[in-house]
């Protein structure tokens, strides 16, 4: 097998509103943080609506949450 540059993003992450498992919740998180690494600030108020209306059943997880909640809550008003 040779590996290439290509990444699938084939992920359903969580509808609004639901509730995220350990392992989807972690799929959010972590596709809300390459997203601070790529988006600029007109995807940060899109992004703190869709991180405010998830539920993480973990407190770790709910840290990381509200530390990009407020990463972008300063982007979209920036």
């Amino acid at each position: 097998m040779v590996a290439d540059d290509a990444v699938p993003l084939d992920r359903h992450l969580v509808p609004v509103g639901q509730f995220a498992d350990t392992a989807r919740g972690i799929d959010v998180l972590a596709a809300n943080l390459l997203a601070c690494a790529v988006e600029g600030p007109e995807y940060a108020a899109h992004a703190t609506t869709r991180l405010s209306q998830i539920k993480q059943n973990t407190l770790f997880l709910q840290h990381i949450q509200a530390t990009l909640l407020e990463h972008f809550t300063e982007q979209a008003n920036a």
